[in-house]
Formats: structure tokens, sequence, C-alpha cells
């Protein structure tokens, strides 16, 4: 189920890498080995996305105490609850007066709840996901904003400030709501992505109506663009009728230079016509 998962969304939206499946709970599941090492959550993702394995992790594996704590692996640190950490040891705010105000705001799975964050490619994922998060630019971004919109009116938040292990892990976890990132300078400076990338977070209980809902859209935009070029050759066919009246020839050949670059089929279909006439 979880392959034709991942296929859609890289057939439809053109995803390069990976969804990405997260679950949270206090035991690791069946089949699944922990990770060797110790990375920031972060750099999970990408090896996850980027290398294709499967791992589950405890809070020794990871590298970054704001991303144990977002997921309740780990008591908030002092070094964490001070701001030292985000202030002073990565440089990512001015003061600890604001990675303070920033730490006791940002959504967080309640701490000690959770024992084992584990992690795989969607498409082989071989436990239950609580959350899938995708990497993609921003025009993918909107089409999975647009499908999520489809049967339920409802916008998606965006929420760019709290790191992408508290804004797009443990947010849509918490919220049941889907969610987009433009990231964090943490974790662009960690991972893999391109400028143009953002992330996003998906409940993995929404994925299906997602699914549906973008193959729904697919549909929708290939009538739109059918009723687009039926009324491009409406509009060709009247002012071309009055043009030609009236200019003759010359009429004939500026109206084919200006207008058949705008509709290639039958631009396509008069000039097989043409190359086929005796």
């Amino acid at each position: 189920m979880y392959a034709d998962f991942s296929e859609i969304f890289k057939m439809i939206l053109g995803i390069e890498s990976s969804p990405i499946a997260i679950s949270f709970s206090t035991e690791p599941p069946e089949g699944v080995e922990q990770l060797n090492g110790r990375i920031r959550l972060c750099q999970m993702l990408d090896k996850v996305r980027l290398e294709g394995v499967s791992f589950y992790t405890t809070a020794e594996n990871h590298g970054c105490d704001g991303g144990a704590y977002s997921c309740g692996l780990i008591q908030p640190s002092e070094r964490l609850k001070t701001g030292e950490f985000l202030a002073k040891e990565l440089g990512l705010f001015g003061s600890t007066r604001a990675a303070r105000r920033v730490i006791s705001s940002i959504p967080r799975i309640e701490p000690g709840t959770v024992k084992v964050v584990t992690f795989s490619p969607l498409e082989k994922a071989s436990f239950e996901p609580d959350v899938v998060v995708l990497i993609c630019n921003a025009k993918q971004g909107m089409e999975i904003a647009e499908a999520v919109a489809y049967e339920s009116g409802k916008h998606t938040r965006g929420l760019t400030g709290p790191p992408i292990c508290s804004a797009v892990v443990a947010y849509p976890f918490l919220t049941g709501e889907v969610v987009y990132s433009l990231g964090d300078a943490g974790a662009r400076r960690s991972m893999k992505v391109k400028d143009e990338d953002i992330f996003i977070g998906i409940p993995a209980e929404l994925l299906p109506s997602i699914l549906e809902n973008l193959e729904n859209l697919k549909f929708a935009s290939r009538r739109f663009v059918n009723i687009i070029e039926r009324n491009s050759i409406i509009k060709v066919a009247v002012f071309s009728t009055v043009e030609i009246m009236s200019g003759g020839i010359s009429a004939i050949l500026r109206i084919y230079r200006s207008y058949m670059p705008l509709i290639p089929n039958i631009s396509e279909g008069i000039i097989t016509a043409t190359s086929m006439s005796p």
C-alpha cells in the first residue's frame, strides 16, 4: 500500500526523492534495525530519502537536542531551556532571550512519551507511519495544499520559525494537520537540499484522501486546459474571419504567424494538412 502511495506522489508531482515515513513508539518495530551512530534528525531525513535506508532511533542516536526534544525522546536540557544551545552553540539567534521564546513556543511531543522514532522511505515502510515528510519545490507544495483543500476547503498552514523537526515532524503528529515550512538555517546547513526546496509534513491518515484528490485535480487541470484551448479556437475563428474579409492573403499569413504558436494542436494539424495537399 505505502509503495503505491509513494509511486503516486512521484508520478503526479514529479518529486525527485522518496517521501519519508516516520513513526513514534515505545518499542522498535519488527524487522527494522537501529541506526548506527549519532546524527541530527534533519540528517536522518536526508539519509532516508537519498540513500533509501530504514532504521529506528533512540535518544542516543540523536546528535541534536532540539530534534530529540521535539520528538518527545528527552526532557529539555538546561542548555536548551536557557537558550544557550540555539543562541551560543548554533548561533541561530542573537540572544538567549530570543532562543528561549522559541523553545517555549515550538510544537513538541510530550517528553518521555516516546522511546523510539523510526524512519523509512515511504515505499519501503514495514510499519504504520504517523507522519510523512516530503521535500519538494514550491509548485509541488502548492499542489499538495490544493489537494488538502479539495474536499475540506481547509487552508494549509505555513510554519516557519520553529526548526523542521518541530514544524513538519512534531506538529502534524500533534494536530492532525498538513503543514509546510521554508526550513531553518540549521537544517539547510546540514542537509543536501536545494535553495528552492520546501518541507511538507502530512499526518499519515490523510494520505489516501490527499492522493485521491491529487488525481481529481489532475483531471480537473486537463479539463481547464481543454476549455482554454477551445476558447482560443473560437477567438481565432472570429478574429480571423473579420480580418480575412478585409485583408486577403496577407491577413491570412499574419493570423497564422500570430495565433498558431499559441495553439500547438491546430498549428500542427494545419501544417500536416498542407503538406498532404497535392
